[in-house]
């Protein structure tokens, strides 16, 4: 019989199928993963090498080696589990506060008259404090606010309706604090702050935190960890929002479940109270207040050497090469070549669809946008508004007594017809009169009495601070014209006669004083009948108190004064009026039919005797402040940024290309720009606010408008030198790239000659750099190069200053940051950064830099630097606690802050190295290299 191998299964087929089975038994076993931790075929690989599917050891805790797939893994890792946990905290807390936020208004009604005012006080400056340019007060005011109602909730004689508005506020603010914390901190998708979730450190650090909460014995159930959700949102986290965020989190959170979400928040909770173990209280800053809970014990001197670090100031000298002084200098193409007739075409066609922009370092070819803009200037003092004031003034009208606004008369009507429709009401007398109560008879007074007050001033003032009384007398005047005549008929010198001139008024002075003094000092000598003789003193003491001189002597000032301002007055409410109405009639500029909002504006410029300028030639928004016709435009505008540069001004701006108005939109709120279109849609210029009366006085109100706009196009590519200008852009493109090769060179050419200056002498160093930059444009200086500035402009300066005899000015400290300015229009963070590395190197100190497109080259040398000693430490504390207690700031404040909370992290890192240590953590110089890395571009680089 021949061989047949399923005999061999015939005869043991029991015994084969038992096999069989047992095998498949112990595979489900092995794959199942109930043998606890992952499965047979997810550890084997361990046994075998350090590279798996699980990727590779970052490091080893504990002997465990910890692998890339414990944090990183997708569903499953640290990553992902701290994610989950965050997300849903920060869903919680803004759910939580926004529905506190509704208690608190829809409770207004039921609060008392005056906890109302507050409260609705606080919610109007909350709604002020969200537009950005008082985003710098918002610390001060949340201070402010929480210790209002603090004290109202906690107010013995409260009504119980305000103290539950009050624990509404309260628990609002505690949870935006936290928000707005985790946003300072550089962790806004991170609830639990105080633990970044931003690289693999993190996560390890977050690893050992949780070996060490083990250690303590810290662990929640999932009922310990609804508790700890209710306490931490202070039971305000209902039914109905937990719902709403579990819904957004299964449609947003792949494998969510509520089960493996709360575990997750149970180990933040879990590590958050491990730290709150090891280093204090208000490690979370949400519940605590002050800088306390950290073990950071400093001394003196290292709160000195801190200060001395962060606000020691390094001047530059910075001499600009420019590649636009090297285009000649570079060769035209030779087009006669395919190669580089393929070149420009090919440069051509990358940049075809771009528009020029010099803050980029790659062209563009495309025709930019082009605006043609009019504009007219108010001051108040043109003809149309003096006449009206005039005539306003004739009628006594009483609203000019008090500054208010007067409607301007419309195109039906004239000045004169006003006057003639209005009934007098007054005198003009009146208003003298009432003018010159406020400006000088109540100021005579007011010196009166701060002057000759028994309890303070000598009778020996100053020849400026004597009454106007003291000086118009008639034989004062009788001497200074003698003595002046006396001087010019003798040739002699006629500021002689201030000699004889100042003697008389302080005579007079005396006298008066004395006069009217005599009587108050008789009146408080005891004597019999004391009481009446001192009434009597203070009666013939305020009698013989010299009057303030008669209104008639101010009376053409106050004439000349009460027009302008009328006038002024009358002009700025026009200028309200008339954007409001061309507005109107353009639709802001989106309106088809222009022709009604042209008319009005051609009335109005015309009755008022106003002139319109503007080009005449379109302009793109890069060379439209080369026009000549918009020069007094560009004027204005650089003003505005020199005043908003101060370091005291309320918002600080750096430099602003002159076009931006004319051509983009900038929403305050998301600090987003938007092209700006429509023509004959009117604003004010240089800000957006319209100047008021008291702005008139010094400058002009411009109002400017977009004429004409012709929007972006392509350009067709000729491919020959015929003249076409999208060729010449091209030419120009490419000779301006090879022209940076050489700006960059004779920058580095520049440095090296510096360098071998053989003196660092700032006034020696200051005249070879100043002549080394001669026809190289022009030179300016950075001041107060430091972590900490007292120099709000760092490059706002022209020219190379020797600091000699330079005085500090006393400007508030702030941190350093190289705002655009004329002298730097495109800075970049590698620039600011680099002058900060070279700040504590020695002078003469050369670094070369390029601005953002690359168009300049920085040779920047360092000239000098001033190292604060004791003395400076000392001085500034000292200040810094007088202005605390007079409830001011300083910039010492800021630098003791900085100081905590350097030394918080310095002391928390001190715990994070004794954590590694107990807990055996152990990295390989290759594994701290790339986990450096990975901090570098974070978790998702």
């Amino acid at each position: 019989m021949a061989y047949n191998p399923f005999n061999i299964f015939r005869r043991n087929q029991k015994a084969i199928f038992a096999v069989v089975t047992v095998f498949i038994m112990f595979t489900f076993v092995l794959s199942s993963g109930l043998g606890g931790g992952a499965d047979f075929f997810d550890w084997l690989p361990r046994w075998l090498g350090t590279k798996s599917k699980r990727g590779e050891v970052l490091c080893t805790i504990d002997g465990t080696k910890v692998y890339d797939s414990d944090l990183s893994e997708a569903g499953r890792g640290l990553r992902y589990q701290r994610v989950l946990a965050n997300k849903y905290m920060l869903l919680a807390a803004n759910e939580t506060a926004v529905r506190l936020e509704a208690n608190v208004v829809e409770q207004l009604n039921r609060m008392s008259p005056e906890g109302r005012q507050m409260m609705e006080r606080v919610l109007s400056q909350e709604q002020l404090l969200r537009n950005p340019q008082f985003a710098q007060f918002a610390g001060m005011f949340q201070q402010q606010v929480q210790e209002q109602i603090r004290q109202m909730a906690l107010s013995p004689t409260a009504r119980a309706e305000d103290k539950e508005v009050a624990n509404y506020k309260m628990q609002s603010l505690a949870i935006n604090t936290n928000l707005t914390q985790a946003a300072m901190s550089g962790n806004p998708d991170t609830y639990f702050w105080r633990s970044p979730n931003r690289s693999q450190t993190d996560l390890i650090d977050f690893m050992l935190w949780q070996k060490k909460a083990d250690q303590l014995g810290i662990r929640f159930t999932t009922n310990d960890v609804k508790q700890l959700i209710e306490r931490e949102f202070f039971g305000s986290f209902g039914a109905r929002p937990q719902v709403d965020v579990q819904k957004y989190m299964a449609q947003s959170m792949p494998g969510f479940t509520m089960d493996a979400c709360l575990r997750a928040v149970a180990e933040e909770f879990r590590v958050r109270t491990a730290q709150v173990a090891v280093l204090g209280s208000d490690v979370n800053g949400s519940r605590g207040g002050g800088y306390g809970g950290f073990p950071a014990f400093s001394t003196p001197h290292d709160s000195f050497e801190f200060f001395r670090e962060q606000t020691s100031p390094t001047t530059y000298a910075v001499i600009p090469v420019s590649a636009a002084s090297f285009v000649d200098k570079v060769p035209d193409p030779n087009t006669a070549d395919p190669a580089v007739a393929n070149e420009l075409k090919a440069l051509y066609q990358q940049y075809k669809d771009e528009e020029a922009n010099p803050a980029r370092e790659t062209p563009g070819f495309k025709e930019p946008r082009k605006v043609r803009v009019e504009f007219f200037s108010v001051t108040g003092s043109e003809p149309y508004y003096t006449q009206l004031a005039a005539e306003r003034m004739k009628l006594g009208d009483p609203v000019a007594k008090i500054g208010s606004l007067l409607t301007v008369p419309t195109f039906a009507g004239t000045p004169a017809a006003l006057v003639a429709a209005a009934a007098p009401v007054g005198l003009p007398d009146a208003l003298l009169e009432t003018e010159y109560e406020l400006r000088y008879a109540r100021m005579h007074r007011s010196e009166v009495d701060l002057r000759w007050g028994r309890a303070g001033g000598s009778v020996f003032e100053p020849l400026g601070m004597l009454l106007d009384t003291s000086v118009v007398r008639p034989g004062n005047l009788a001497v200074a014209a003698g003595a002046l005549a006396g001087q010019l008929a003798g040739f002699g010198n006629p500021f002689a006669a201030t000699a004889a001139i100042g003697t008389g008024p302080i005579a007079y002075e005396i006298r008066d004083r004395a006069k009217a003094g005599v009587p108050l000092v008789l009146g408080v000598t005891p004597t019999l009948g004391a009481f009446n003789t001192l009434i009597g003193g203070e009666v013939a003491y305020r009698t013989m108190v010299p009057q303030p001189l008669p209104i008639n002597v101010y009376k053409p000032t106050l004439m000349q004064d009460l027009l302008a301002r009328n006038a002024r007055e009358l002009a700025a409410g026009d200028v309200q009026a008339f954007l409001a109405e061309v507005n109107k009639l353009s639709d802001n500029g989106r309106a088809k039919d222009k022709a009604p909002a042209q008319k009005y504006i051609d009335e109005f410029v015309a009755r008022r005797g106003l002139k319109v300028q503007g080009n005449t030639v379109p302009r793109t928004e890069w060379n439209i402040e080369e026009d000549p016709a918009l020069a007094p435009l560009l004027a204005a505008q650089r003003e505005t940024l020199r005043a908003a540069a101060n370091p005291h001004a309320r918002v600080q701006q750096g430099y602003v290309p002159f076009g931006d108005r004319f051509f983009w939109q900038t929403n305050p709120a998301t600090r987003t720009r938007t092209p700006a279109n429509g023509t004959l849609a009117p604003m004010t210029y240089p800000t957006e606010r319209a100047y008021f009366e008291d702005d008139l006085k010094t400058k002009p109100q411009f109002v400017v408008w977009r004429k004409t706009e012709d929007a972006a196009r392509p350009r067709l590519w000729g491919g020959t030198p015929d003249g076409s200008e999208v060729f010449k852009d091209v030419v120009r493109a490419w000779k301006f790239k090879k022209a940076r090769e050489l700006a960059k060179a004779e920058a580095e050419k520049l440095a090296n000659e510096i360098r071998v200056y053989d003196s660092t002498s700032e006034p020696l160093l200051t005249q070879k750099l100043r002549d080394l930059a001669f026809g190289r444009g022009e030179p300016f200086m950075v001041r107060g190069v430091a972590p900490l500035t007292a120099v709000a402009d760092p490059t706002g300066e022209k020219g190379f200053q020797v600091d000699l005899f330079r005085m500090p000015g006393p400007n508030p400290l702030q941190p350093f940051q190289i705002r655009p300015s004329e002298n730097l229009k495109y800075p970049t963070n590698e620039l600011g950064e680099a002058l900060m590395k070279g700040r504590t190197e020695p002078v003469k100190t050369v670094t070369v830099i390029a601005d953002a497109p690359k168009d300049t080259y920085y040779v920047a040398t360092v000239l000098k630097r001033e190292v604060k000693t004791d003395t400076d430490y000392k001085l500034d504390v000292a200040m810094a606690e007088s202005q605390s207690q007079m409830g001011g700031g300083s910039g010492i404040g800021e630098v003791l802050g900085r100081f905590r909370l350097q030394s918080q992290r310095n002391a928390y890192q001190s715990v994070m190295g004794l954590l590694k240590k107990e807990f055996k953590f152990v990295v390989t110089d290759e594994q701290k290299k790339k986990l450096e890395e990975n901090e570098k571009r974070g978790l998702d680089g």
